[in-house]
């Protein structure tokens, strides 16, 4: 065992004594604790005065004399008086005892199982003892502080006492208690209770009471959104949200708003979604009534300063600078446009030159037309007293009107017309239908009028020979006597089959003469790319259509680790690293069922992404495919009442949609009693993946030969908007 070390850290005097066995360092200073460290062990006791024990040979020098480096003691502990400095050497006797005191100090104190195997403090007791003196002539000085500190820890071991060490094991987690198995029932999830009221002004009013901490949240959404923009100057919805909130109120401009809300440690914004413009604050319950005040002017009163608009138009520029920056996005917006229109509200987007025509003007007329209270609902959630909330609502919403000129009722939401597949992808379509029907009535018309009768009567032959082939192999017995008569049965029938075969009529050519047209895929040329980004889409349902627990319980087989797409064309074939599918059910009007995913071969994995989705429209899925799918979405029900305030936000939007407060638990059981012949019925009747659109987002140079190998047929789309 090698001779210990002394080290100095932060002032405090450390020894270390390398294990034999396992390499490792124990390393004995002041302080308590154990802290382990790839392969360092590191013991540490209540020991103030460390031990500085004589060094071995292993640490001489080339004269045979010790060298001092390692066991020269920190210099704040070396002591300038004439009596300390001249103190007398320790004897090797006077080594070996405090070798083997240390060594004892640390079997007494320590007993230590560590991740490399036990510690045996016997063995280093031993080997601490029986380690050979330095010689008596060699030995280097050391303190008399230190020597003193030697001779009392030898004197008195067991008044030191060392904290219990252990490491964490296997062994200490074998004494773990078992993880439960079973656990008690959920609370029954019930709406919560909230308090609502109707202003005279038309103003819908939502309260929920939260007392567990002292905080406010407010949300007022106003019908209209970015629906209600201009068609003409789309994104004049954004802009108003932006400026409103960015402007302040006429009573409150930007500075002096921004700055008080800042020493309240509150915050004010505003919003637009697709059909609503949402107002939100939040603020300490203490401070509610100035905050909501606040809130009111910017709704009621808004500044709009045109410098603002500016800034906010530059930031629109750059957005549409980057739109096409991903492709998976560019894919989304292309299939989007072909599907409703480019006009429609509902793919319709902004641009450069509508953005720059957007005035101060505008946004106020938007503001006059949408921000209304007969078309507004308001939420508020938190510490409050409902009675004192609603007179504070009321004084500050009570006479909120609409805007001079504007009509008696607010104005309907724009709607657009349904998704419809393009002309283009519908001919191909019907061409493939019509050739597909064509071949079926000339084989049924050959099987009927060129086929003789006697054909007609060896084919049944043939298959009654067959049948009595099987019946017999499996009930485990040779054809022995009738094989003859059934072989000869069998090659007659087999012989005219093909005699009628060579003589009916070929199959009847697509109308119009020539082949059937093959699927289009839509191109989108990004040079550059490695990957394609292939999306497939069809028109798809509302959330009022009853096929829409079906389909989204089809969504769930579809997707996620273990469902079909991902498991089929990720796992056994390699096609894509992500892929996806589902329908998307909006509220107001029919959505889209979109698929599709990012491969670098585009057309073997469209062809098989087809394939599998024409399976699912055949087939039903497994029981244990839909029963995982519908507990994924039943297991997450409990995750909309996780807190208040996303309680309180989905009562708003119900609200302003005319939908019903508890939707959420009718969609629960709508789930819960789907059974796979509705999947399957859902499915024949919504998903068609011969006639879908296709949308691909690539490299021309690579991805066109791809698709047009596996049997489609390429035409370019621009990347630009028209």
């Amino acid at each position: 065992m090698h001779a210990p070390r002394v080290h100095s850290k932060s002032g405090l005097w450390r020894t270390s004594h390398l294990n034999s066995a396992t390499g490792s360092r124990l390393c004995v200073g002041a302080g308590e604790g154990l802290s382990a460290w790839r392969g360092q062990v590191s013991v540490q006791h209540p020991v103030r005065v460390a031990a500085a024990a004589g060094p071995s040979p292993a640490h001489s020098d080339s004269r045979g004399v010790p060298s001092t480096a390692a066991t020269q003691p920190p210099r704040k502990l070396q002591t300038t008086s004439a009596a300390s400095a001249s103190a007398a050497a320790l004897t090797p006797d006077a080594c070996r005892h405090a070798r083997a005191t240390l060594a004892s100090f640390l079997a007494a104190a320590v007993t230590l199982t560590s991740p490399w195997g036990p510690l045996d403090a016997a063995a280093a007791v031993a080997a601490t003892a029986a380690t050979p003196a330095a010689p008596t002539a060699a030995v280097a000085p050391a303190t008399a502080a230190v020597a003193e500190g030697l001779a009392a820890a030898a004197a008195a071991p067991a008044a030191t006492t060392a904290p219990g060490v252990r490491f964490t094991g296997p062994e200490v987690l074998q004494q773990l208690p078992p993880l439960p198995d079973t656990f008690p029932p959920l609370p029954e999830l019930k709406l919560p209770k909230y308090t609502t009221a109707t202003l005279r002004n038309g103003l819908r009013v939502f309260l929920l009471r939260d007392d567990e901490v002292p905080l406010v949240r407010a949300t007022l959404l106003m019908r209209g959104g970015q629906y209600g923009s201009p068609p003409d100057k789309v994104g004049t919805a954004t802009l108003t949200s932006y400026v409103q909130r960015a402007g302040g109120s006429t009573a409150h401009p930007a500075p002096g708003l921004d700055t008080r809300l800042e020493e309240l440690a509150a915050a004010i914004e505003l919003g637009a979604g697709q059909q609503a413009l949402s107002a939100d604050m939040s603020c300490l319950a203490e401070d509610v009534e100035e905050v909501m005040g606040l809130m009111a002017e910017v709704v009621r009163s808004p500044a709009l300063p045109a410098d603002k608009l500016s800034l906010y138009q530059a930031q629109l520029y750059n957005a549409l600078e980057h739109q096409n920056d991903s492709p998976a996005a560019v894919a989304r917006r292309k299939m989007t446009k072909l599907l409703y229109g480019p006009d429609s509200i509902y793919a319709r987007t902004p641009t450069k030159a509508m953005v720059s025509s957007i005035t101060v003007a505008d946004l106020a007329a938007y503001v006059a037309t949408w921000e209304r209270p007969d078309a507004a609902v308001l939420g508020v959630v938190g510490a409050f007293e409902p009675r004192s909330m609603m007179a504070l609502i009321e004084k500050e919403f009570g006479d909120w009107a609409p805007a001079p000129g504007q009509p008696e009722q607010p104005p309907p939401v724009p709607r657009g017309p349904a998704p419809a597949l393009p002309p283009q992808v519908e001919a191909a379509a019907a061409s493939r239908s019509a050739v597909a029907a064509a071949g079926t009535s000339s084989s049924s018309s050959a099987a009927a009028a060129g086929t003789p009768a006697a054909v007609a009567t060896a084919a049944g032959a043939s298959s009654s020979a067959l049948s009595a082939t099987t019946q017999v192999a499996s009930a485990g017995g040779a054809p022995e006597a009738g094989a003859g008569a059934a072989d000869s049965s069998a090659g007659a029938a087999a012989t005219q089959a093909e005699q009628a075969a060579q003589a009916a009529p070929a199959p009847a050519p697509a109308p119009g003469g020539g082949r059937p047209k093959r699927p289009i895929v839509y191109l989108v040329d990004r040079p550059g790319l490695t990957q394609a980004n292939v999306l497939l889409g069809e028109p798809g349902i509302a959330l009022s259509d009853p096929d829409v627990f079906a389909l989204d319980a089809l969504g769930g087989v579809f997707n996620s680790f273990g469902g079909q797409l991902f498991d089929t064309l990720r796992s056994r074939e390699g096609l894509a690293y992500s892929v996806s599918g589902g329908w998307d059910s909006p509220p107001d009007h029919p959505g889209l069922f979109l698929a599709g995913g990012q491969t670098s071969a585009p057309g073997e994995f469209l062809r098989s992404l087809r394939q599998l989705l024409g399976r699912a429209a055949a087939e039903p899925p497994s029981l244990k495919e839909l029963e995982a799918a519908k507990a994924e979405t039943l297991n997450s029900f409990a995750f909309n009442f996780a807190s208040s305030s996303n309680q309180l936000q989905r009562i708003l939007v119900y609200d302003l949609l005319g939908l019903p407060q508890d939707y959420l638990f009718r969609y629960f059981r709508g789930i819960e009693d789907v059974s796979r012949s509705d999947v399957l019925a859902a499915a024949a009747a919504h998903l068609h993946p011969e006639s879908q659109a296709v949308v691909v987002v690539a490299d021309r140079e690579l991805a066109a030969p791809s698709l047009e190998a596996a049997g489609f047929e390429v035409v370019p789309m621009r990347l630009e908007d028209a």
